[in-house]
């Protein structure tokens, strides 16, 4: 009696599974939930996405990005500031190199502050400012790996998070106005001091903020790496 019984049972739990409870298995997991919205780069044209949110904020716009070289990006940010929209952009040092946009959008009056590590960091791989968020009218919040270049949205891989949920924008607007205090410096200042200090992370990010392939990179990086001996001589310690 009880072989029968697991006979039957096994045939029951290897049943195939219909077309149809497939379908909508599928359907389930690539549907976004209410009020969150999902893409994907290259095929979604993720900046295509980002720029109308952008042009129809009504009163606010706080960013946190890494990297923000995408002109298209940074004149929907100019149009939003001429509107009189209130902005705050945070970005990581990064983005003051060759392709950077923040003296473009300086130049617009809109206020952009830098990214400063931890004092106590490590001297030659310090942290970097890899956020890519932005809070608009304290109501939408943007968010995933997508950064304001046009590498992430013709060629990466990347994702981009739109949520109508105000309490998460909250959340992202607390840590973002936390990040600003006690983190950044006003790009102004940064300029002014005329210099920057010379660690390996600086150094490199020049370099690839600077550069648009490998050959450049390799000549720009051997040749200012060979110009301060101490960062050459500890890289040479570290391999």
């Amino acid at each position: 009696m009880l072989k029968p019984l697991l006979f039957i049972v096994a045939l029951l739990w290897a049943t195939p599974v219909s077309a149809e409870e497939i379908d909508n298995d599928k359907e389930i997991t690539t549907k976004a939930p209410a009020g969150l919205n999902i893409f994907f780069s290259p095929n979604d044209k993720v900046t295509d996405q980002l720029i109308p949110l952008i042009d129809n904020a009504r009163k606010s716009i706080y960013a946190a990005v890494y990297m923000l070289t995408d002109k298209k990006i940074a004149d929907a940010l100019i149009r939003a500031k001429q509107r009189g929209i209130k902005m705050q952009l945070i970005l990581d040092p990064i983005s003051t190199g060759k392709y950077g946009k923040t003296d473009y959008l300086l130049t617009s009056g809109i206020p952009i502050y830098i990214y400063q590590a931890p004092t106590n960091a490590r001297p030659w791989f310090s942290p970097i400012m890899h956020n890519k968020f932005a809070c608009i009218d304290d109501t939408i919040l943007w968010t995933g790996s997508f950064n304001w270049t046009v590498s992430a949205n013709l060629t990466n891989e990347e994702n981009a998070i739109v949520s109508r949920d105000i309490n998460v924008c909250k959340i992202f607007k607390t840590y973002f106005d936390t990040l600003l205090k006690t983190k950044t410096t006003p790009l102004i200042l940064s300029q002014k001091k005329g210099y920057q200090e010379r660690t390996l992370r600086t150094i490199i990010t020049q370099a690839l903020a600077s550069t648009t392939t490998d050959e450049e990179l390799y000549e720009i990086l051997g040749l200012v790496l060979q110009e301060n001996s101490s960062c050459w001589s500890s890289i040479q310690t570290v391999h």
